[in-house]
């Protein structure tokens, strides 16, 4: 096998395990070690935009660091998008790996009800690097944890930024929810009800997205969330 193809055999392997775990409840079979707390940063000459959603001074600083590096992770791809330039696969699947390690190890640490939502919902936006054709994922485990764990972080969410808020909901919609998921449909018209599109997307462009893969099962969900929001 070319030494090439082994990189892209890493991150789907990883990218499955990561679904399974989600699925489950289970930590994920291939779970790398935390080798550091810091912030990677793997973005360097990318322009951040100015209205660029920063994690607040009282999370904790594991959780804020890992959010960074989604963050910049996201930016990286649309930039080389719309450069047409490819980044380097080994340092993308190294970059990608420490945040999902580090997501799953937060899961024992983390007490405040809105940063494990947030968390769970890193996962979520996470389980987009892997399609499987013709299967619509269970996702039973972490439908249910997200669930129960918005029901004790609503009101706390009600303090922060609208753009997290409308990332948190949306994301889930259209990555591990299903139609039966009322809970999602009752909390987006608190917070979605009567925003258009083009304002929803750049809420969750202020925190982060991947154009090329969310736009459009993201515009889908919305416009079924908004449905249900006028009946």
């Amino acid at each position: 096998m070319p030494y090439t193809h082994l990189p892209w055999l890493a991150l789907i392997s990883k990218s499955i395990d990561l679904v399974w775990s989600l699925s489950s409840g289970k930590k994920p079979m291939l779970l790398e070690p935390i080798v550091s707390w810091h912030a990677i940063n793997p973005a360097p000459g990318v322009i951040f935009p100015s209205d660029l959603y920063q994690p607040p001074a009282h999370w904790g600083h594991r959780l804020s660091n890992v959010f960074l590096d989604a963050q910049f992770l996201t930016l990286k791809i649309n930039d080389n998008v719309a450069k047409r330039s490819r980044d380097d696969i080994v340092s993308f699947q190294s970059v990608l790996s420490s945040i999902q390690a580090r997501l799953v190890h937060l899961g024992d640490v983390l007490t405040s009800p809105v940063e494990e939502m947030v968390r769970l919902t890193l996962m979520s936006f996470l389980t987009t690097t892997v399609k499987v054709p013709g299967r619509k994922l269970p996702y039973d485990w972490v439908r249910e944890k997200l669930r129960f764990t918005y029901k004790e972080a609503a009101e706390g969410l009600l303090l922060y930024n609208a753009s997290l808020r409308v990332w948190i909901l949306l994301t889930i919609a259209f990555t591990v929810a299903r139609d039966g998921d009322d809970w999602i449909k009752d909390a987006w018209i608190k917070v979605g009800l009567g925003l258009d599109w083009d304002t929803v997307k750049k809420h969750m462009m202020r925190v982060m997205w991947i154009e090329i893969i969310h736009d459009r099962p993201a515009e889908a969900a919305f416009q079924q969330l908004q449905g249900f929001s006028v009946l």
